[in-house]
């Protein structure tokens, strides 16, 4: 993400001509580092240069808005820009931004007036739907929104659709219809779905599905150290620190370790990736 910014500010300094593709293809290093005041600088660069309004660059600049912690400006984009095309990707971005905020009614009012232009929802609008109710914890309105999409809409659910609806159930204390919705799959459940289930757990205090869960998990992804921590975050919140211990020595034993997390620092003109502990940089 670093080199992506310097190249992209090499770029401007060497007078290589700057377009919506180049825009759109650094916003995620922005994301990644939240770097707010690049993302309007950006901005203003489009619209100066007369591409403010091109609708894919539009999408990428209201999800890097939103990311960035300024749903006000994404939520401003968008009103500018959802009437100049009937364009799904961009008002999915939107509902999907929405969701992330746990903003659920705003959500519903998108797909009410998707509905009113004769804008069919599809795969992407219905996931950013059910992770609204998801996130408000709305048992109900995921139940139906999930049956309206297939039912309804004639879309059916993938991996991702299911997990959400795993996870909504079990984090709400149905885990007995978050199974239950798994055994009814009409194929075999990845490592979203159990991973769903596992995490819920943590929540309900049920070692003994979280157990299945992580069995399912390990069995596909036995080297992915997040699963083994995960069953270990149930043990420890149900206090089963045999089971705890018993995992750790796992994850010892087959040399497993977390990814180091990084932070990101701009000083300068510059910016600066490092870890917990790292004296590398000279400064």
């Amino acid at each position: 993400f670093v080199q992506a910014l310097s190249l992209f500010k090499e770029m401007k300094q060497d007078g290589v001509g700057i377009d919506s593709i180049s825009i759109i293809n650094v916003l995620p290093a922005c994301i990644h580092i939240s770097a707010l005041p690049l993302i309007e600088g950006l901005h203003g660069y489009a619209i100066k240069h007369g591409f403010g309004y091109v609708i894919p660059l539009v999408t990428a600049l209201l999800v890097a808005y939103g990311k960035c912690g300024s749903i006000e400006a994404a939520q401003q984009l968008f009103d500018e820009s959802a009437y100049l095309e009937d364009d799904l990707i961009l008002w999915n971005s939107m509902i999907n931004l929405y969701a992330l905020y746990g903003n659920w009614d705003s959500c519903f009012s998108l797909l009410k007036k998707m509905n009113a232009m004769g804008l069919k929802p599809d795969h992407y609008t219905f996931l950013g739907l059910l992770m609204s109710c998801n996130h408000a914890g709305l048992v109900e309105e995921g139940w139906g929104c999930f049956e309206s999409m297939m039912n309804v809409h004639n879309c059916q659910p993938s991996q991702e659709h299911y997990a959400c609806m795993v996870d909504l159930l079990g984090r709400s204390g149905h885990i007995g219809a978050a199974k239950k919705i798994i055994q009814m799959m009409p194929f075999q459940p990845d490592s979203r779905v159990w991973g769903a289930l596992l995490s819920a757990c943590k929540t309900i205090l049920e070692p003994s599905i979280a157990e299945f869960a992580a069995a399912q998990l390990l069995s596909r992804e036995p080297f992915n150290a997040g699963n083994y921590i995960l069953l270990s975050n149930v043990y420890a919140a149900a206090e089963m620190w045999d089971g705890v211990q018993r995992l750790r020595g796992m994850i010892k034993d087959k040399g497993l370790k977390k990814r180091a997390g990084y932070s990101w620092i701009g000083m300068h003109g510059q910016v600066y990736a490092f870890h917990a502990g790292d004296t590398s940089h000279p400064r």
